[in-house]
């Protein structure tokens, strides 16, 4: 029996079970590394840069424009929040800054 530690408990697992663990832990950190190199198959991975991000776009105005909200961010330090728009054409010109910052 191994002891296996969790930040909350304590248990008591076989050597089998204790493989297993991290056989899964393993695969899970390959997993993330290869999606992040673009090696398996993902929803956006048929979809170039540009694709990706002006789709995104698309469903973030709609998302601003459903609940009236965006999400901003500090110009020093990029510290995000969230903005209660006035109106429309305040979610409007959030969009169109995004769009000119991507662009640069």
């Amino acid at each position: 029996m191994i002891m296996r530690k969790t930040k909350d408990k304590s248990m008591n697992v076989s050597e089998d079970e204790f493989v297993e663990i991290c056989i899964s832990v393993i695969k899970g950190l390959l997993n993330l590394k290869m999606e992040r190199e673009g090696d398996i198959n993902t929803p956006w991975s048929h979809m170039s840069k540009d694709e990706r991000y002006r789709n995104f776009l698309r469903e973030y105005e709609k998302l601003c424009k459903k609940y009236g909200v965006f999400i901003d961010a500090c110009g020093c330090c990029n510290s995000p929040w969230m903005v209660l728009a006035k109106d429309e054409l305040d979610i409007d010109l959030h969009i169109e800054h995004l769009i000119r910052e991507y662009e640069k």
